[in-house]
């Protein structure tokens, strides 16, 4: 399969093609894991809403990340940014792609997913590896726990490492802070 970034830019023809992957039979889990963590989800976190948006163009910024890179009185030793999942990409793969649960995945659940749950941040090494110790591929417990206060809180692990993030808004590759980021209120990243 030798697509160009610009095919899989158009949102339908990236999410048939999950679609198709998913729900093929002959592929291994492996072979659909693979896709979906190293073209599916990464394009979708690089390239929607607006491309070529892995940092620049990125919607959320932590606190640390933006100060280091656009604060012009920025003082202190600059730290490698990173373009962080807010969800694990594993966690994404085999909890809501390749579940267990038999059947088939339909478009609208892909899209669902995908404008709900799939989407990056940036943040500093430090933070990345603050995020990595609470946990790398998976959400903390209590996401899935119904009942409780963080259920399917996608910020759960940046509150547990205590990461202020802004979402951003960008006007011709200059970014201005439009609010930063509720961890305790209901959330959507659409």
């Amino acid at each position: 399969m030798n697509k160009s970034i610009d095919e899989l830019l158009d949102i339908n023809k990236l999410i048939t093609e999950m679609v198709e992957i998913i729900n093929n039979h002959n592929l291994t889990r492996y072979s659909k894991a693979y896709y979906l963590k190293n073209v599916a989800i990464q394009t979708w976190t690089e390239h929607y809403p607006l491309k070529n948006s892995k940092q620049i163009k990125c919607k959320f910024w932590s606190a640390d990340a933006f100060k280091q890179k656009f604060d012009v009185n920025f003082i202190g030793e600059k730290e490698r940014l990173f373009h962080e999942h807010v969800i694990p990409k594993s966690y994404l793969i085999e909890e809501i792609f390749l579940n267990e649960e038999g059947q088939p995945v339909t478009f609208d659940y892909i899209q669902h997913y995908l404008d709900e749950f799939v989407f990056a941040c940036v943040v500093t090494k430090s933070e990345h590896d603050a995020l990595n110790e609470i946990s790398k591929s998976s959400m903390p417990d209590e996401f899935r726990i119904v009942k409780g206060g963080n259920y399917l809180n996608m910020w759960l692990r940046y509150s547990k490492a205590d990461i202020e993030v802004y979402e951003i808004e960008w006007v011709k590759r200059q970014p201005t802070i439009k609010c930063v980021v509720d961890y305790t209120s209901s959330w959507s990243s659409s």
